[in-house]
């Protein structure tokens, strides 16, 4: 357990080292507000996509098929509950603050944080579980961020529809999903090259979220009270939910811990992204993922050793 304690603060510390230099860069002025925008929009639609396909690049095995619809169910419940939630807790006035707020408690970083750390616990199976969650996470994120973050009049129903349906992110799940079940393995180049774009994700994220954060004063981490309302349901509230519904399920093993990992984790970067592609509070968005980063230190190696004792 040790390990994953450590496994967590380096993480953790990597994101603020990146972080940071997004928040250098913006303060001088290298990082320009237009730039930390046009990253966003490559990473949601280039690097996102690429990391997402090249996730199920692995031997599919049968005994995983069981564990696999595990998974989708487990996330597809904590989703529903996490929803729930949020939206008859936060109930601030503004709809951008509501929604940003609303995004940053339900959705976890589960890609950048957590699957490192199932890697370290579990890991092959730890990664597969793990690229599970990621994909349940983008096919119900960017749908719903589509739909709740438009700006100004809502789009007619078709449009709406086939603007949440055609999305980099939910496209490139359905064709990492087909290659996977299909047993069909991308040729070494162009796998290389995705490989490489997916690793922008990460950095290209931080830098943004860094920028935007010099917008607001750093102060404010602390004291917005939505902010810390959302950071208390992702970090420690979700989680214990989660458990407990594992538990009243008779739900354990791997699977079960490597949903507990990612439903633990800190805010998704991804919320920062989202808010502006649609020109939503982008810098409460990059104020409350800063702030579920810092607490994340304080309650993830608890939450997980909680799991390991009820779940493993």
């Amino acid at each position: 357990m040790l390990n994953s304690f450590l496994t967590i603060g380096e993480q953790i510390f990597i994101v603020f080292l990146l972080m940071a230099v997004g928040y250098i860069g913006g303060k001088t002025g290298l990082i320009t507000n237009a730039l930390a925008d046009g990253m966003s929009l490559l990473v949601m639609n280039i690097a996102i996509p690429a990391s997402i396909i090249m996730a199920f690049q692995r031997e599919f095995e049968s005994r995983l098929v069981h564990e696999f619809l595990l998974s989708i169910v487990l996330a597809l419940l904590g989703y529903v509950l996490f929803l729930t939630v949020a939206f008859l807790t936060i109930r601030d006035k503004d709809r951008k603050r509501r929604n940003t707020l609303i995004f940053t408690a339900v959705f976890a970083n589960c890609a950048m944080v957590a699957l490192p750390l199932q890697s370290s616990l579990f890991g092959a199976d730890g990664v597969f579980f793990g690229a599970v969650a990621v994909a349940m996470f983008d096919l119900i994120f960017w749908p719903l961020g589509t739909l709740m973050m438009t700006p100004g009049e809502k789009p007619k129903k078709g449009e709406l529809l086939k603007k949440c349906i055609v999305n980099p992110c939910v496209i490139a799940n359905l064709v990492a999903l087909a290659l996977f079940f299909g047993r069909i393995t991308i040729p070494s180049v162009p796998a290389q090259a995705l490989d490489k774009l997916g690793s922008l994700c990460l950095p290209l994220c931080m830098l943004v979220l860094g920028q935007k954060l010099t917008r607001r004063p750093l102060a404010e981490l602390f004291t917005d009270r939505g902010s810390l309302l959302a950071a208390a349901e992702r970090l420690v509230l979700f989680p214990l939910l989660i458990i407990a519904v594992m538990k009243l399920l008779h739900i354990g093993g791997t699977a079960a811990m490597s949903a507990l990992i990612a439903m633990a984790s800190p805010s998704a970067a991804s919320v920062v992204m989202i808010a502006v592609a649609y020109k939503q509070d982008s810098e409460l968005a990059a104020s409350s993922v800063a702030l579920s980063t810092v607490l994340s230190l304080l309650t993830m190696p608890p939450v997980i050793f909680l799991g390991s004792i009820l779940l493993l």
